[in-house]
């Protein structure tokens, strides 16, 4: 048998005894006619094919070759095309991202664009340090102004309040921020610089929030504070429109639930006790 691959030609011997030579003589029992004719016939096929020509294969030539499924590997992974899979046709674009069960899982492969990018770092001022200075400054002036234009009777409450909100809606922040990566399909990075961004933004709403503008409307401070955290949030992390939208309502979402929550106290406090003696 030969090589897989590689065909050959084995003429069998014609029956009678005679018959004709690959090279078209007379064989030893065929006669001068056999020479001429079958010689002919027999030399133009055989030695063709004997040369890789086309021409008629011989009568009673038969081919060997190799099986077609000699080569075939049994632990073949189909579901993988570099492995003997169906590959994609040219033009289709490669699979989505964020399939979760593919090669290609952005949120395996960590490929997913990070919240905190390069392009929103500014040189020196953007850097954590700056910007958590920043925020501690303009907390400081928030409980200022807060102490100045408060009319409670406990003058130190208003501006401890005021301290405590920026410190934890600066947590909050750092919270809605993750929320809205999980979203938007961004990696979360650089949560230092988050965290600072997220000082400097809280502290310039309650700095506004507590301005007391006098209007009898009683609503400007509040709508002022949400339009300077907004443009803020566009300014320092340059995200598209709908992103930064995630992100602020994320935490807008957060901060009513906290103040959800020290009603619910107050009103619990204020509440005269149940049954008496």
């Amino acid at each position: 048998m030969a090589d897989e691959g590689v065909y050959s030609l084995e003429p069998e011997e014609p029956e009678g005894g005679g018959g004709v030579t690959p090279s078209g003589g007379a064989g030893p029992g065929g006669g001068q006619s056999g020479g001429k004719g079958g010689g002919t016939a027999g030399g133009s096929s055989m030695g063709s094919a004997a040369r890789g020509k086309p021409g008629s294969v011989a009568p009673g030539a038969r081919i060997e070759a190799g099986g077609l499924l000699d080569d075939f590997d049994e632990d073949a992974d189909f579901s993988d095309p570099g492995e003997g899979g169906v590959a994609a046709k040219p033009g289709a674009g490669a699979r989505g991202p964020g399939v979760y069960g593919q090669a290609d899982d952005p949120e395996l492969t960590g490929k997913w664009p990070p919240l905190v990018t390069d392009a929103s770092v500014v040189p020196v001022l953007g850097s954590p340090k700056v910007l958590g200075i920043a925020g501690g400054v303009l907390l400081v002036t928030a409980v200022v102004i807060t102490a100045v234009t408060n009319t409670s009777a406990r003058a130190l409450i208003p501006p401890l309040i005021t301290l405590y909100e920026g410190i934890l809606h600066t947590g909050t922040g750092v919270v809605a921020a993750i929320v809205a990566a999980r979203f938007a399909e961004r990696r979360v990075n650089r949560l230092d610089l988050v965290a600072a961004r997220m000082l400097v933004l809280v502290s310039l709403f309650l700095s506004i929030q507590n301005l007391n503008i006098p209007i009898p409307l009683k609503i400007e401070e509040h709508l002022l504070a949400a339009g300077a955290y907004y443009a803020g949030v566009l300014v320092l992390f340059r995200l598209p429109k709908w992103e930064t939208g995630l992100i602020a309502g994320t935490h807008f979402i957060l901060w009513v639930l906290m103040m959800i929550g020290s009603l619910m106290y107050e009103v619990n406090r204020a509440a005269p006790a149940a049954g008496g003696g």
